[in-house]
């Protein structure tokens, strides 16, 4: 009896410790986080082994030293070719989308600016109007 009563204890110590966990998990599965998640980690597994592979076959290729280390360099080369343009383009869409943004912006605080002051034209006339009939 003591013994199952000392496991109790050890197992509910578990479950308080984990407890944000297991319902970590509950939620993510029925969110999709997990499956995200796991299909995340498909893909770094899969890029990180084509990449692993591809340096192993230019590192093992039945070709002189010389010629791979200048394949090697071309597609390092080429890669931050890539890498640029895409960074460029990238960067004018941000721009782009942040220019966007800010006109949205400009545009609806305008907008509020001329509903305060017709407001404040509203308020203005109405306490007027009040002390004329007061008067």
């Amino acid at each position: 009896m003591l013994h199952w009563r000392h496991s109790n204890e050890r197992l509910s110590a578990r479950l308080k410790g984990d407890g944000k966990k297991f319902f970590e998990q509950i939620i993510g599965a029925f969110t999709g986080r997990n499956r995200r998640t796991r299909h995340r980690q498909v893909c770094i597994g899969i890029t990180l082994g084509a990449l692993g592979g591809a340096v192993l076959g230019l590192l093992f290729a039945p070709q002189s030293g010389k010629e791979t280390r200048e394949q090697i360099a071309d597609a390092t080369v080429k890669g931050a070719k890539a890498v640029k343009d895409y960074s460029v383009k990238a960067g004018k869409a941000i721009k782009e989308k942040a220019e966007e943004t800010a006109e949205t912006v400009a545009k609806k605080t305008r907008g509020l600016a001329r509903e305060a002051r017709i407001k404040e034209k509203e308020a203005a006339n109405k306490e007027g109007e009040e002390e004329k009939s007061d008067a």
